[in-house]
């Protein structure tokens, strides 16, 4: 049985207002972990690959690394990881906040896609 745990909406430790506050199962509250500090393109799930020279964006799911692509640019690789992780996780999805993904209207990165 999953015990559940008060996860901060926000991320933000110090922010306690209920609005902030939900109750979710450990495994939901893991999902809103942002990125690594070893992270060098400042999206969560995108990183650099030399040899290629392209961005590549990749999610992990249920123990299972997803390969989403590679892209000219991190944004389009976070746009590209956006995506999933909606998918994937819904509302317990961290985003890259400077690439929100919107489902309707397609918005992302303030542009239309």
């Amino acid at each position: 049985m999953w015990s559940k745990v008060i996860d901060h909406i926000s991320r933000d430790r110090l922010d306690n207002r209920k609005i902030n506050l939900r109750h979710v199962s450990q495994q939901q509250n893991v999902l809103n972990r942002g990125i690594s500090k070893n992270n060098s393109t400042g999206y969560k799930g995108v990183y650099f690959d030399k040899q290629r020279k392209k961005y590549v964006a990749e999610i992990m799911c249920g123990g299972r690394k997803h390969h989403l692509g590679r892209f000219d640019t991190a944004k389009k690789a976070a746009i590209a990881y956006n995506r999933k992780a909606v998918k994937l996780f819904g509302e317990y999805a961290f985003l890259n906040a400077r690439c929100r993904y919107t489902p309707s209207p397609a918005f992302a990165c303030g542009q239309a896609v």
